[in-house]
């Protein structure tokens, strides 16, 4: 049986971006139902310090997720002007250092959107930076399609689309 924490949007305006909550949510879990698998999907923790990644990552939880949503250069487009791929991989870093210190293995995830006006170079060189990144070795890799926006959405099928040559 597989458990996933709930979604920390609502979490970040705390003081540690939801990590105390995140972390005692996990433990409770493990504490109840020790073969339970958990995931949770985190924030990035902005401004909250790695001590919030780390107190996430050791909680117990065997699958730490933290979506990149993007390539680098589509990312102001498609993201909240707060967050940033490097961010994201630092993120998913921490997690893993976070854990191995406190003598905990967890698994990494993250997930990319694909059809908002990536190139394919970009998406090798994504797929390249989060898989070798030094620490992450990410375990899973979740591709999605986007969508065609609808005309109430703020992204369009061109939103990053690179300026023609033309």
């Amino acid at each position: 049986m597989i458990a996933r924490a709930q979604d920390a949007n609502s979490l970040t305006d705390l003081a540690d971006g939801g990590a105390a909550h995140i972390a005692s949510t996990i433990s409770k879990i493990k504490q109840k139902a020790p073969s339970i698998l958990v995931e949770a999907l985190t924030p990035d923790f902005a401004n909250k310090g790695v001590e919030a990644v780390h107190q996430v990552a050791s909680s117990g939880l065997d699958v730490f997720a933290h979506n990149v949503e993007t390539v680098e250069r589509c990312t102001p487009f498609v993201r909240d002007r707060r967050a940033n791929f490097e961010q994201s991989l630092k993120v998913l870093e921490e997690a893993k250092k976070g854990a191995k210190a406190a003598g905990k293995e967890i698994l990494t995830k993250t997930s990319l959107m694909l059809g908002v006006g990536e190139q394919g170079h970009e998406l090798e060189e994504a797929l390249r930076r989060e898989y070798t990144r030094t620490m992450v070795h990410l375990a899973y890799l979740t591709l999605q399609a986007c969508e065609r926006p609808t005309s109430t959405s703020s992204l369009s099928a061109s939103t990053c689309d690179p300026p023609s040559d033309t």
